[in-house]
């Protein structure tokens, strides 16, 4: 066979191979891609070449041409651009994680039936699980979330390591998951709200951003059935609730409900709802006893949990999920499986890496099933929440004394006037330290705690500004209420706070060496604002 002939031959094997890889259905493309996610490492290598190369180093979110080969294949005129915040971006000279549109320049050109994807460095994640563990669950659960796989990357020649790649957000993604792929995108960028003007990379129109303004006027209603109504309206909230619940789960400190980043929102056409959708998952699990409502930083995460009713489901949603997506030893087995494909391929030019990519899955495993463990732990001991009356108030019962210095008299009396009431009355001389106390757990939201004293001959101490008799609450990081000491006929106080759906211990207080103090059951209230 002469050579004339077999450079024919491959030139005709080049040209069938380029037909195959262009033009593909939706069904066919779907099937390439779900092949390269649960697929072995492969191996890729990334060229940026000349004046492209000097543009990408000056510019670095601006596209540039480059060159995709896999073995034989090679995928020409690939627009690249470098991609990463503040905790994951790196330099050309170091690691650097890559956006690449392989079919901006060729509208035919697709990977693995893929148009758009990420290869990301890992660099906040050296287990490099987290991202793909996390995002499988949100799926799960039904909550779009990008598919992820894994390659060893070559970057103009240079062994870049073990990167992941990552399912880019585009018409392609959106079809997939809604059905639809005409609605507008937005990316949350770093540490911006809904409130704030987001970028905004597909829909008609890129400066109205009244669909967010939109969700932000019913985040922000007062009035909790208002606010009800037109989130119901505007947001997807079976999808938002799993949404919050999965990242709370996972922990993910850095995401939309805790941080207010790392986010992405697809608002539907088809619904006209909005579906937020989690992004850069590559820091979680950190505390495997953090709470299940933690302080949210998110408007529409804080604004959804505060009404008693998405609450409740956002509890119920949680348990189904525990009972029915997070199993710990499936997911243990997860990361066994995982290890087990890029262990090896790490070894071949890291060992030393490669042992401590194992000893971080296995680490990671004891923190799937200690989570689990914590979760399971606190939906179980959750109190009832309290229920209010239709002015918004809630007479307090149920007090119990506590002694920490001194012998007092505590007991529930009653006055000469016939109000009933709990008395604290010290007996022996030095300093007493008494309360009445009742604990609650509380929905998020702003409180006041009331009530009504009343004192005689109480000898505070003068150097204390905080003795006397007066109220305050334990739980909080919050200075005591106003206190007063002597003789008073009757005094109302008033104590504002702040929750997160959390446990509180509301205390009426005497600390004194001489006198005593009078609560009035009927003063005794928490007021919702």
């Amino acid at each position: 066979m002469n050579k004339l002939l077999i450079f024919r031959i491959f030139t005709l094997w080049l040209t069938l191979t380029t037909v195959v890889t262009k033009g593909l259905g939706n069904e066919t493309k779907e099937k390439l891609a779900e092949e390269l996610f649960n697929g072995p490492v492969l191996q890729l290598k990334l060229e940026i070449k000349g004046k492209d190369l000097e543009e990408l180093q000056r510019e670095n979110r601006k596209y540039v041409h480059g060159t995709l080969s896999e073995g034989t294949n090679v995928y020409a005129e690939v627009a690249v651009h470098m991609k990463g915040a503040a905790g994951s971006f790196r330099g050309l000279d170091q690691n650097p994680g890559f956006t690449v549109n392989v079919d901006k320049f060729d509208k035919h050109q697709t990977f693995h039936g893929l148009s758009k994807f990420n290869l990301n460095n890992s660099v906040q994640d050296p287990t490099y699980l987290t991202d793909l563990i996390c995002s499988e669950l949100f799926r799960k659960a039904g909550v779009p979330a990008s598919r992820i796989g894994y390659v060893q990357l070559k970057f103009n020649g240079r062994n870049l390591g073990l990167y992941l790649i990552v399912e880019g957000f585009n018409k392609d993604f959106f079809r997939k998951n809604f059905g639809s792929d005409s609605g507008n995108f937005y990316d949350g960028g770093f540490l911006k709200d809904i409130t704030e003007t987001l970028d905004k990379t597909s829909g008609e129109n890129p400066k109205d951003q009244s669909d967010l303004k939109a969700l932000a006027a019913a985040a922000n209603e007062r009035d909790l059935n208002k606010r009800k109504a037109g989130l119901e309206k505007l947001l997807d909230i079976d999808r938002f609730i799993s949404f919050v619940a999965m990242d709370i789960i996972c922990w993910d400190w850095d995401g939309y409900p805790i941080k207010k980043n790392n986010y992405r929102i697809y608002h539907d056409p088809t619904t006209d709802k909005m579906t937020f959708i989690p992004h850069g998952m590559d820091q979680m699990f950190w505390e495997v006893n953090a709470p299940i409502m933690p302080g949210m930083e998110g408007l529409v995460a804080r604004s959804v949990l505060e009404v008693p009713e998405f609450r409740d489901r956002y509890y119920a949603r949680m348990g189904e999920i525990m009972t029915n997506i997070y199993d710990a030893a499936a997911l243990s087995n997860r990361v066994d499986g995982i290890t087990s494909k890029i262990v090896p391929v790490i070894k071949t030019f890291n060992q030393g890496q490669a042992r401590n990519v194992q000893n971080g899955a296995n680490e990671l495993k004891g923190k799937l099933a200690m989570r689990a463990a914590n979760i399971k732990q606190q939906l179980v001991s959750r109190p009832k929440p309290v229920k209010f009356d239709a002015n918004g108030e809630l007479v307090l019962g149920g007090w119990g004394p506590r002694v920490e210095a001194g012998q007092p008299v505590m007991k529930e009396s009653t006055q000469g006037d016939g109000s009933a009431g709990y008395l604290l009355k010290i007996v022996d001389k030095g300093m007493c330290i008494s309360s009445w106390r009742l604990k609650l757990r509380l929905p998020p939201g702003h409180y006041e705690f009331q009530a009504t004293g009343m004192s005689s001959n109480l000898l505070a101490n003068p150097d204390d500004k905080s003795d006397g008799f007066g109220i305050r609450i334990s739980g909080l990081n919050k200075q005591r209420g106003s206190s007063s000491s002597g003789s008073v006929q009757l005094k109302k106080f008033a104590y504002p706070f702040e929750v997160n759906d959390q446990e509180v211990e509301l205390i009426c207080e005497m600390r004194a060496s001489r006198g005593e103090t009078f609560f009035r059951k009927d003063g005794l209230k928490l007021v919702r604002k």
